[in-house]
C-alpha cells in the first residue's frame, strides 16, 4: 500500500483509511467513490503535489522560521560578546554606569563630593589661587572660587571619620548622589522623640535570638547598650553630636525582631517614615544577612524609603562593613606554621550557600592534588574541628547566608589567617587591611585557584607575621568592645582614626530561575567565550 502524503499541516490520512490503488491515477477514494484530485503544482523546494495556496503558506512559514532562527543566532552572539566583555573587567551594569559618570565628570560636569578625589593640601590651594601681577581682578576671583570648590572635594573611600555633615554626605553619596542634609538645631529633642516612639513598639531590652548554640548579646545588642549608656549617662554639657557625630541614632534590634517575630512590629516602620526628616542624617547598626530593609519578610521596605539612614552592617547590606561575630573565641595554641599539617582547611556545613562552598571544596581538593600540598575540606562538620584549625596554615572562610562570614571573625579572634571567599560583593570590614593582606586574603570564588597559588608563594614567614599582627589587633578590631570603639571613632573622629571604610550600598539582586533546557546553550556560550579569549 502506498504511504500517505507528507503531513504539512497535520492533515495526513488516518491509519484506518485504506488506499484503493487509484492513488497513482490522481484519485482519492471517499465513501467508495473515486474523486478527482487537485491539479499538481510544481513549487521549488516541494517534492509533492499540493495546492498552490498551501505551498505558498509553506514558503512563508519557512521564511518566518529562518528569520526567527536568525534573530536567535544574533541574540546568542550578542550575549556571548557581552559575556566576553564581562570577563575583561566589566563585571556588571554598575561598571558601565561608573564609566558613564566618569566620562561626563571629566568633560562637562562640575566637581562634586562623590567624584572620588582626595582632599587637596592647603599649600596647593594657596598656590592655585595666586595670580600674576598682570591678571585681572575678576580672573583671580574666579580662580580662587573654583580652587576652593576643588579643595572641598572629599574622597569617601579613605575617610577615617564622618564627624561633619559634609564628610558623612560624601560617604552616603556613593549610594545616593543627590542626597542633601543639614544638622538639626533641635537634635537632642528630635532624638528623644524618635527614641520614645521606638520604645513604644519594642523594648531596648528585647531578648536576643538564639543561633548555633549562642543566645547573644549580638552586635546590635552591643550597639544599643553601649551607645544608649554613653548618652543617658553623659557628662554635663555633652551634646548629641559629641557622641554620634552628624547623625541622629536609631536604636532597633532589627535581627532579633526578624528572627524571633518574623516581622517588625506593626506600624513601627510607618512611624519612622513619618518622624524621620528628609534633610537629617540617621545612623543604625544591622546584623541581618538581608539588612535593615530585607530582614523581616513580612515588613520589607526599600532602601529608597530611607536614603538618609546610614547603616553599619555585619550582614552585607549597608554603608559600612563591620565584623560578624558570635561568642568570643580564645586564641589557638602557637605552633610554628612550617610544622602544621594542612596548608589550607575548612570544617563547616555545606548546606549554607552550597554554590560557593561546594565549588570551594572541588577547587581546593583539585589544587591540593596538583600542587601535592595537604588540604582538608569537610562540609559535614566534625566535633574536633579546632584540632584541624590548630594544624592549618590558612583557613578558608567562605560567605554564609549573607555576604559576610562568621568564620572570618572567629579565625581573627583565634589568631589565624583567614582566606575570605565571596561571590557577588566582598563584604570586607577594615577593607584596606584586607587589600594590603595585613589580616588575611580575600578572593571571589572564581579566582580561588589563583589565590591559593598566591598564598603558597607568600611563604611561611609572611603568614607568621600576619598571625602576629592579627593577635595584636584582636581586642581593638575583632571584639565587640573594639568594634564599638571603631564605630565611635568613625562617627566623631575622636580618640584617633578608625579603620572602617565606606562602600556603596549594594542592593539585593533577585536570581532568576535557570531553565534546564537552556544548559546546553550556556555550555555552547562558554565554549564560544573561551574561543574568543
Amino acid at each position: 500500500m502506498p504511504e500517505p502524503r507528507a503531513d504539512v499541516f497535520g492533515d495526513a490520512l488516518e491509519d484506518e483509511e485504506v488506499g484503493t490503488g487509484d492513488e497513482d491515477l490522481g484519485l482519492l477514494v471517499e465513501n467508495g467513490e473515486s474523486q478527482p484530485r487537485s491539479k499538481p503544482v510544481e513549487v521549488d523546494g516541494v517534492d509533492e503535489d499540493v495546492p498552490e495556496e498551501v505551498a505558498s503558506m509553506w514558503c512563508r512559514c519557512s521564511c518566518c522560521s529562518l528569520g526567527i532562527c536568525g534573530l536567535f543566532l544574533l541574540s546568542f552572539i550578542l550575549l556571548t560578546h557581552w559575556g566576553f566583555m564581562k570577563r575583561q573587567g566589566l563585571e556588571d551594569l554598575d561598571d558601565l554606569m561608573n564609566l558613564k559618570d566618569s566620562f561626563w565628570s571629566e568633560t562637562t560636569a562640575p566637581l562634586t563630593p562623590d567624584a572620588a578625589l582626595p582632599i587637596m593640601p592647603t599649600a596647593f590651594v594657596a598656590e592655585a589661587t595666586t595670580s600674576t601681577a598682570t591678571s585681572e581682578t575678576t580672573t583671580t576671583t574666579t580662580t580662587t572660587t573654583r580652587t576652593t570648590e576643588s579643595a572641598s572635594v572629599i574622597d569617601p573611600n579613605f575617610l577615617s571619620s564622618v564627624d561633619t555633615v559634609e564628610k558623612a554626605l560624601a560617604c552616603m553619596r556613593l549610594t545616593n548622589p543627590q542626597l542633601e542634609a543639614t544638622y538639626p538645631d533641635d537634635a537632642e529633642e528630635h532624638f528623644q522623640e524618635i527614641y520614645d516612639n521606638i520604645s513604644s513598639f519594642v523594648s531596648m531590652d528585647f531578648p536576643a535570638h538564639h543561633w548555633a548554640g549562642y543566645t547573644g548579646p549580638w552586635i546590635e545588642n552591643y550597639w544599643i547598650k553601649n551607645f544608649t549608656s554613653k548618652w543617658f549617662q553623659r557628662a554635663e554639657g555633652t551634646r548629641l553630636r559629641d557622641v554620634f557625630g552628624p547623625f541622629i541614632p536609631i536604636f532597633v534590634p532589627w535581627v532579633d525582631l526578624a528572627v524571633r517575630e518574623r516581622a517588625y512590629p506593626a506600624g513601627m516602620i510607618d512611624m519612622l517614615k513619618q518622624k524621620m526628616r528628609k534633610t537629617v542624617l540617621y545612623v543604625t547598626v544591622s546584623q541581618h544577612d538581608l539588612g535593615v530593609f530585607g530582614g523581616a519578610k513580612m515588613s520589607t521596605f526599600p532602601q529608597s524609603d530611607m536614603p538618609n539612614l546610614f547603616v553599619f552592617s555585619a550582614g552585607g547590606f549597608g554603608h559600612i562593613p563591620v565584623p560578624l561575630l558570635k561568642q568570643p573565641e580564645t586564641p589557638l595554641p602557637d605552633i610554628p606554621i612550617a610544622s602544621r599539617r594542612y596548608f589550607v582547611s575548612f570544617v563547616g556545613s555545606g548546606w549554607t550557600n552550597r554554590g560557593v562552598r561546594q565549588n570551594m571544596e572541588a577547587v581546593t581538593k583539585a589544587w591540593g592534588e596538583k600542587t601535592h600540598r595537604e588540604v582538608f575540606v569537610n562540609l559535614k562538620g566534625m566535633n574536633d574541628w579546632k584540632e584541624v584549625l590548630v594544624n592549618s596554615s590558612v583557613t578558608l572562610t567562605p560567605r554564609g547566608f549573607g555576604r559576610s562570614s562568621f568564620r572570618a571573625g572567629e579565625m581573627l579572634q583565634m589568631g589565624r589567617v583567614p582566606l575570605y571567599i565571596w561571590d557577588d560583593v566582598p563584604w570586607s570590614f577594615y577593607r584596606e587591611l584586607w587589600d594590603q593582606e595585613i589580616i588575611g586574603f580575600s578572593v571571589q570564588i572564581k579566582g580561588l585557584e589563583k589565590m591559593l597559588d598566591h598564598v603558597a608563594e607568600v611563604g611561611f614567614e609572611k603568614l607568621q607575621s600576619m598571625e602576629e599582627k592579627i593577635l595584636s589587633m584582636r581586642n581593638s578590631h575583632f571584639s565587640y568592645e573594639g568594634i564599638m570603639d571603631q564605630i565611635s571613632k568613625f562617627l566623631t573622629g575622636r580618640g584617633g582614626s578608625s579603620d572602617l571604610r565606606c562602600v556603596k550600598f549594594k542592593r539585593r539582586r533577585r536570581r532568576r530561575r535557570r531553565l534546564k533546557w537552556l544548559r546546553p546553550l550556556r555550555r555552547l556560550q562558554r565554549w564560544v567565550q573561551e574561543w574568543l579569549v
